[in-house]
């Protein structure tokens, strides 16, 4: 396990991934009542401010 082979997580951009995506849960299904269309919006925004962050990563994948 790790303490042979260390594996580096980045555990705040991970945790950091979990908590905003518990909020959005939230705000989609108590703040909007389940709103399709804001349950979109959110995922939409969700999904940009995922590939804004890892930018980088992309570009070196997609390269």
């Amino acid at each position: 396990g790790q303490k042979n082979y260390p594996i580096p997580y980045n555990l705040k951009k991970n945790l950091a991934y979990l908590v905003s995506s518990v909020v959005i849960v939230i705000l989609s299904f108590v703040v909007f009542k389940r709103d399709l269309i804001m349950g979109n919006i959110l995922f939409l925004l969700f999904l940009a401010g995922t590939i804004y962050i890892e930018r980088k990563e992309l570009k070196l994948l997609l390269s």
